[in-house]
Parts: C-alpha cells; sequence; structure tokens
C-alpha cells in the first residue's frame, strides 16, 4: 500500500483506490451525513447508521459488541452522544447487522460511534471489513 493513495473523507482516512466497484460501506455514526453522501456519489452501497434522531434514511439503531437493546445518553455537546444500559433502541453486533441487511462482507467500515469502537473490535469475528476507519471515543465510557 501506498500511503500517498489514502486520503481523507470529512475527517477520516480511507484509501479510495482498495474500494472496488459498488463497495458496501457501513457508515457507523452517520450523523452528519457528509461521508455517507460522498460515498453514495461514489456510487458505493452505503449503509448508514446512527443512534440519533435525524431526518433522512438511515438505521437507528446502535452497534456494539452484543446484540440487545439500550438507552441513549444525549450529552451537551451533540457528538457526544453514546449508548448505555436501557431499552431505548435495538443494538446489535456487525455480524447481526450484517445478516439483517444481508452483507457478506464489508469494503469498507468507517466507525466514529462514541466509545464502542475498541469493544466491536475486540468482540468481532476477523476480518470485519477490507478496511476500517476508526475515531476512538473513549472519554465516553468506562472501559475495565
Amino acid at each position: 500500500m501506498h500511503f500517498k493513495e489514502i486520503g481523507t473523507v470529512h475527517g477520516h482516512s480511507i484509501n479510495e483506490s482498495l474500494l472496488p466497484l459498488k463497495s458496501n460501506i457501513l457508515d457507523l455514526g452517520c450523523r452528519d451525513f457528509i461521508f455517507t453522501n460522498k460515498m453514495k456519489e461514489l456510487e458505493h452501497n452505503v449503509y448508514p447508521v446512527d443512534i440519533g434522531v435525524f431526518d433522512g434514511d438511515y438505521y437507528r439503531i446502535a452497534i456494539s459488541d452484543k446484540d440487545g437493546r439500550c438507552s441513549v445518553v444525549n450529552e451537551r455537546d451533540p457528538d457526544a452522544t453514546h449508548i448505555s444500559d436501557g431499552d431505548e433502541i435495538p443494538m446489535m453486533t456487525i455480524e447481526t447487522f450484517s445478516k439483517h441487511v444481508g452483507v457478506e462482507k464489508w469494503d469498507l467500515i468507517k466507525m466514529d460511534i462514541e466509545g464502542q469502537e475498541l469493544n466491536i473490535l475486540n468482540n468481532s469475528k476477523h476480518p470485519i471489513a477490507s478496511q476500517i476507519s476508526v475515531e476512538f471515543h473513549a472519554h465516553c465510557t468506562t472501559t475495565n
């Protein structure tokens, strides 16, 4: 891989040259839809996911290291919204979500999900994608 091929899309590093035509892209934390819209402009299959309530077409679920339900914690800074124990919205693993939407292989996963990144990476069956772009947010949760 040549580092010169790596670019940034709304603050997330990806190597577009590694993406096949009509890539399956999982946008975890699609809050502003900028990343989703850019990938759709490039004619990829994008699956936007977020726990917030927005106008637009996306999956309002939490992706974590287990299946079930959770609550949404809204912070003063909307970009720090995260999940906790509760029963407000569905919560799925990447594996469960992939089966739900019928995707066998992700070409790219963008993770910007306020504290669940390490849980997902530590507990997923790898490889979960050809490329993963992660923004870590350990400040939103406590880890053991």
